[in-house]
């Protein structure tokens, strides 16, 4: 898999900064006592969706389609391919957990110079807002109100 992707891809720096990460309250989450069948790594898990969550890739059945098509998705769940009921339930089981370290994950990855710009989103909660396509202004419509707001 080394060979597939190159030295410096986004896959390889989540996997390194997820190996970073506190991954204790996902651990939790799970029985310690044998019970069950195993879940997919909770590592692999949370590398895998803020990869895909770094690439835009939100939704759980595009994030299963992903594990298939996408090669850096593939470096990540090592030929694993979860499917978008495990994505899904993983998400619904670690929603806070995720959330806080999908920061620290930005931070990390900002810091090593992988990621840039100015926003990032965790998940498509709607904001409410005043706005409307009818109520945008073009630049030149932006300064004049500028600078008339600025004479009066």
């Amino acid at each position: 898999m080394r060979a597939w992707l190159p030295p410096d891809h986004l896959a390889w720096r989540v996997i390194e900064v997820t190996g970073q990460l506190d991954l204790a309250g996902f651990a939790a989450a799970y029985r310690a006592d044998g019970q069950g069948q195993a879940p997919y790594d909770p590592a692999m898990m949370a590398a895998l969706l803020f990869y895909c969550y770094l690439k835009g890739i939100r939704p759980s059945r595009k994030i299963a389609a992903a594990c298939i098509d996408d090669v850096g998705c593939r470096v990540i769940c090592g030929g694993a391919a979860p499917s978008h009921q495990a994505i899904c339930q993983f998400i619904r089981r670690h929603r806070p957990e995720v959330r806080r370290l999908f920061v620290q994950v930005l931070s990390l990855l900002a810091a090593g110079g992988a990621v840039a710009g100015p926003l990032a989103a965790v998940d498509g909660s709607p904001v409410s807002g005043n706005a409307s396509r009818f109520a945008n202004l073009t630049g030149e419509q932006l300064a004049d109100r500028i600078a008339a707001v600025e004479a009066a």
